[in-house]
C-alpha cells in the first residue's frame, strides 16, 4: 500500500467508515483492507470498534435459533452435574 492509501485507511477507519467504503476510496478489495487493518492496527494507533468485553467468549449463537431442536436445553443438560440429586 502507498503512504496515501495508508493515510486514507487510517482516517476513514477512525471516522467509522465501513471497510467496503474504504476499499472503494483506495481502489482495493474489501478483504485486503480488512487484512491490512488487522495486521497494522497497533502500529497506526487504531482502536477496535467492537468492545471485546461485550462477548462471552463463545462463538456466535444465532444458529441456535434456526436449529430444529432445543440446543440451549441440550447444552444445559450436558453441563449438568449428574452426580448430585436435583
Amino acid at each position: 500500500m502507498t503512504e496515501e492509501q495508508i493515510k486514507t485507511i487510517v482516517e476513514m477507519y477512525n471516522e467509522g467508515a465501513y471497510f467496503h467504503d474504504i476499499a472503494e476510496a483506495i481502489d482495493r478489495s474489501t478483504s485486503s483492507v480488512k487484512r491490512w487493518v488487522r495486521y497494522n492496527m497497533k502500529a497506526y494507533g487504531m482502536k477496535r470498534r467492537r468492545d471485546p468485553s461485550r462477548t462471552n467468549g463463545s462463538l456466535n449463537t444465532t444458529w441456535e435459533i434456526a436449529c430444529s431442536w432445543n440446543v440451549k436445553r441440550g447444552n444445559e443438560l450436558i453441563r449438568k452435574a449428574w452426580g448430585r440429586v436435583a
